[in-house]
Parts: structure tokens; sequence; C-alpha cells
């Protein structure tokens, strides 16, 4: 919903960029990081998810040794430039995030800055994996919590769970996944607790005239790559996949959203 929402909404704006630039508007999108701006082009390195699918594997077969293969890859990097066509900025504790969304509904690039600079590992890109509308109270108690079951001991929902699973893995006869999830990363624990809310707001032309506004009830989850399985802690050296879920609210409409995403560095990208 979120992805196309903001594609519709990118090509209605047409007029009102030509009469911002007719007024001599000063752009908004101007000293961002990487150059980037609205209208700028971003062009992915080809070889960049060869290396990521070395370090992760597609099968979910356990080994003689009873080692695993886990199942990755799941975001797709665009095989062509992707225009950017929205953008939004937060800080949070002195650190500012970035969100850089591309046409086509491909995803977007999240940067990270501390001081004008981007923090160590503060490039991710990421795809949409899933998107599930809930019909139901029901089945939006499934995904976060209501003011009734969070106050009650045996709640239980998936976006602030201790573990997250795409809606594809499946449970063995024995009710284990098969398949290896994704561990939470923001607030890590044994217990479940509430999503995080992150209002965000959504730069859609070049002058700040068309904005987004959005509520994600979310959380950001990871898992290591298959060859630091049974490791209690992302190591430094470990390629990490992300799962970032969360329930977008838009216009008093509710989506769930599964983005999935990897770490990048400024060589993995061409801007134009």
């Amino acid at each position: 919903m979120l992805l196309s929402l903001l594609k519709t909404s990118a090509i209605s704006v047409g007029g009102k960029i030509s009469s911002a630039v007719k007024s001599k508007k000063l752009r908004v999108d101007e000293n961002l990081p990487l150059g980037l701006r609205i209208g700028g082009m971003v062009e992915f390195c080809k070889i960049k998810p060869r290396i990521l699918a070395s370090e992760f594997t597609f099968n979910c077969e356990t080994s003689e040794e009873g080692k695993y293969d886990y199942l990755s890859m799941q975001g797709t990097f665009p095989e062509s430039m992707r225009e950017v066509i929205a953008y939004s900025k937060r800080i949070n504790d002195g650190f500012c995030y970035y969100k850089f969304y591309l046409s086509d509904e491909a995803g977007f690039l999240e940067i990270v800055t501390e001081n004008d600079v981007i923090i160590e590992d503060g490039i991710k890109f990421f795809s949409l994996s899933d998107e599930i509308i809930p019909d139901s109270l029901d089945e939006m108690d499934y995904w976060i919590p209501s003011p009734e079951t969070s106050q009650t001991e045996d709640s239980n929902w998936w976006i602030g769970n201790q573990f997250f699973q795409l809606p594809e893995q499946e449970l063995d006869d024995d009710g284990i996944w098969t398949d290896y999830g994704y561990s939470r990363f923001w607030s890590p624990g044994d217990q479940i607790i509430e999503p995080i809310i992150i209002k965000e707001d959504i730069i859609i032309d070049s002058f700040g005239e068309t904005v987004q506004n959005i509520t994600h009830d979310c959380m950001m989850y990871g898992r290591r790559s298959a060859n630091y399985v049974g490791e209690d802690d992302f190591p430094d050296n470990a390629a990490v996949e992300w799962a970032f879920v969360t329930a977008v609210t838009v216009n008093q409409s509710i989506s769930i959203e599964v983005f999935v995403g990897y770490n990048l560095t400024e060589s993995d990208m061409t801007i134009y």
C-alpha cells in the first residue's frame, strides 16, 4: 500500500512542481546524503547480490552434521536504474534517519548519519517482501496488540515478538520452524514487547509542497548468514539480512508490510 501510494502521489505532483519553479521556491532536497534528491537516479552494483548469495543459501535442508543451510535472499535488487520519488528525514538520539523511496515500487534506501557523516553500516536497501491487508480486528491483533490484548499475560503478536518468520516459512511435523527465522534486533530479549511507534513525514516533491504523513507500528529483525548460525550476537564480520516489519497507517488505512534488506556501501551503487 505504501509504495503504490507514493508512486501514485509522485505522478500527481507535476503541476505543483511547475508552479513552484515559476515562483522560484527553494528546493528542500538539497544537501542530502550522497547527493540523493527527488528526481535523481540510483543504480545498484550487479555484483553485490552475488556476494550476498554466496553468504546466504537458498535451501532449508539439514546436513548430516546437523547444520542448516538457511533460506535467504528474500529481497531483490533492481536490475536497472531507479528514480528517487520521495524521501523522509527523522531525528532520534542525535542520529538522522533518511529514507529514499525508489520508483516502480522497488523499495527504499535507508541512510543513517551522525553530525552529517554516514555512520558505519549506515546504508541499507530494503525491498518489499510481503504485504497483508488485515480484514478484521482479530487479524490486526495477530500483528500488533490492541489496548486489551497487551495487558494479558498470555498475549502474543508478531510485531514485537522475540522472533519473526516470513509467511512462506513452514512448521515441520514437530511444530518446529523448518527455516531459521529472524531475531529481534531492536530491544533484543526473551520477552515479547510492543511495537516501536515511528511517525514519518514523506516529502513527495522537491519543494516540500506535498507531504504524506504515516505512522509505523514496527520492529527491526535480523539474521546472520549460515556461516554464523549459533552465535549469540551479530558478529561485526557477518553478513546480516534484515526484516523491517511494520503496520503502516496511511489516511486511516492499515497494511502490514514486510521489507527485507541488506547493508550496502557507497561503492555498491552509483548516484546520478
